[in-house]
């Protein structure tokens, strides 16, 4: 049949196309044209492949001859390569049909492979999940993993990052287990947590995708099959080297698409787990006191609190226990007060990774002087990590700090009264129980009397039994002496002291001293040393400030007047050289 055929490359286009035409036609009709992955349309397919249309001459001629852009000698006969038609359904990839009758080897209709993947439907599917999970102790909770996957035949860890349990950061785990073991993996994961914070799992149904591969690499299979035949019987050199180049093509589609596949089958076959690992949330409290406490002033109290886990904490609560003698005032942060129990209470509700708080109580010591401690506790419904900083305590000491001071004249003559003023004041933060003064008298200096104060005629001594003095509180008390020697220096000496201890006593002492004169100089100045150097100093200064004025007076004044003077002689002279020369 071939020697009729036109010999012109115009009349071989117009044979091809009308082999295309009814191919084409034939597959519509029978519906044998895939709709899916490549589709044939003849010469090449969608993929960029070569369709397997191909006639072969049926005896030899002097000619050569292309189809479809294979080169074909005339005298090497080749028998026609088979034409694959596949269409691309659910299910996974099938074995070729039943072997094709001679002369049409590899022959595979859409029918029966249609039939033969209906036949042996299973669905493949790519599943994943994620879990997020609390453990009380990392360490053990990866080694229960562990142990977890070496259990489970061709399971293994894919990936993982363990992070020091001291940095609170979460772990993360990924695992490759079967799919068919892969929902008890997760509920053995989920026994390991005391909180499971996320569960997620997702499965993908690559059905489709995988069947559509793998009838596109049988495609391609056989087009290689063919080739390799064309190859074989090829005998110049063009056409080798066409067919290599189709070959090299083919081969690298082949090669891409069992990549491809060889993906998708690890993926179905072994599902991929993330483990997330989360220590336990890591909660704090700070107490810290504003300012100095003293008794009987409102003191406020500083709480902050803080979670340094890596998962939130639920139904968070602040409390703050008040000891006896400490009075509740106010509470800052919607906090609320119990009498009964003595403590206050803030409700935080949840608390999230890294998240700091402050709240603030004021209250009032209504103690004298004693330790004190104020105590205040984190805690919530999930458990913590560290139990060591979930308290805080503010320990106080309300002690007393006395000071004195005496204030008397500097001379008294012999047989005047003098009077002694005695301040003394409680700079501390605490109560002074029992507080007395005691002011000693020298020898020529006689009691004369002491409001609210006694004297002791043994000891020489004026006592005032002051009682409680409260923190922060001043005041005076008086006495009146009288001195009974005409001249010497006379010391006194006063102490404050209370029944508490004092942090420093060195200013619970006051001195004070009396010059006694022989007669009354009151109505006299007194030059005292100091006084006169210092009333020296001012008369000298005065000095000097009058002779700077004088000098300024001169200086500003002197030049004109003796300007003036000078214009004054001038003529003066003139008028006694003339009369004299008369």
């Amino acid at each position: 049949m071939i020697r009729f055929l036109p010999k012109t490359p115009r009349a071989i286009l117009g044979v091809f196309i009308t082999l295309v035409v009814i191919v084409a036609g034939w597959a519509l009709v029978t519906d044998r044209l895939p709709r899916r992955g490549g589709a044939f349309t003849g010469g090449f397919a969608e993929s960029g492949q070569p369709a397997q249309v191909l006639r072969a001459p049926k005896e030899a001629g002097p000619e050569v001859f292309r189809e479809d852009s294979v080169v074909q000698s005339a005298a090497a006969p080749v028998p026609a390569p088979a034409v694959i038609v596949e269409r691309a359904v659910s299910g996974p990839s099938a074995p070729a049909g039943p072997s094709a009758p001679a002369g049409r080897t590899g022959i595979v209709t859409a029918a029966q492979d249609a039939s033969q993947d209906l036949a042996t439907s299973d669905r493949q599917v790519i599943r994943n999940g994620t879990l997020a999970l609390v453990v009380v102790d990392l360490d053990n909770a990866v080694s229960s993993i562990r142990d977890l996957v070496e259990g489970i035949p061709g399971a293994f860890f894919a990936n993982s990052e363990i992070r020091p349990v001291r940095d609170r950061q979460p772990s993360v785990i990924t695992l490759r287990v079967p799919a068919d073991a892969f929902d008890q993996a997760i509920a053995d994961l989920k026994a390991l947590a005391v909180e499971v914070l996320q569960e997620q799992t997702r499965a993908q149904d690559v059905t489709e995708e995988y069947t559509d591969l793998g009838i596109q690499l049988r495609n391609l299979e056989a087009a290689e099959r063919q080739f390799l035949v064309l190859f074989e019987r090829a005998e110049e050199v063009k056409d080798i080297l066409d067919i290599q180049d189709r070959l090299r093509r083919v081969r690298g589609e082949i090669e891409r698409l069992r990549g491809r596949l060889n993906v998708l089958e690890d993926r179905i076959a072994l599902a991929t787990m993330r483990v997330i690992l989360h220590p336990l949330p890591d909660l704090s409290v700070l107490l810290i006191p504003q300012g100095v406490p003293s008794a009987h002033e409102a003191s406020a109290f500083q709480l902050t609190y803080r979670n340094d886990g890596s998962v939130r904490a639920k139904d968070v609560v602040v409390t703050l226990d008040l000891p006896e003698q400490v009075s509740f005032i106010g509470a800052h942060g919607d906090g609320t007060y119990d009498p009964v129990t003595r403590v206050v209470t803030w409700e935080i509700s949840e608390l999230f990774p890294g998240q700091q708080g402050t709240v603030a109580a004021t209250v009032q010591f209504e103690v004298a002087a004693r330790a004190l401690a104020l105590d205040a506790a984190i805690q919530a419904s999930t458990t913590d990590a560290d139990q060591s900083n979930n308290a805080a305590t503010a320990s106080l000491v309300l002690e007393p700090d006395l000071t004195l001071a005496i204030r008397s004249p500097s001379a008294v003559a012999r047989g005047d009264d003098a009077t002694l003023m005695l301040r003394y004041a409680n700079a501390g933060t605490g109560d002074a129980d029992d507080v007395s003064i005691r002011l000693s008298l020298p020898v020529g200096v006689t009691f004369v009397r002491a409001a609210g104060g006694r004297y002791d005629a043994d000891d020489r001594a004026i006592v005032w039994d002051l009682g409680r003095v409260r923190a922060h509180e001043e005041d005076q008390v008086e006495a009146r002496v009288q001195v009974d020697v005409e001249s010497g220096r006379l010391p006194l000496a006063a102490v404050i002291a209370s029944v508490q201890t004092e942090r420093a006593t060195s200013n619970n002492q006051a001195d004070a001293a009396v010059t006694a004169l022989r007669e009354d100089v009151s109505d006299r100045t007194v030059w005292s040393a100091g006084h006169t150097f210092r009333d020296s100093i001012d008369a000298l200064g005065t000095v000097a400030r009058g002779a700077v004025d004088l000098l300024i007076w001169v200086s500003t004044f002197a030049v004109p007047l003796a300007v003036l003077a000078g214009l004054l002689l001038v003529p003066i002279t003139i008028i006694r050289r003339r009369r004299s020369a008369r």
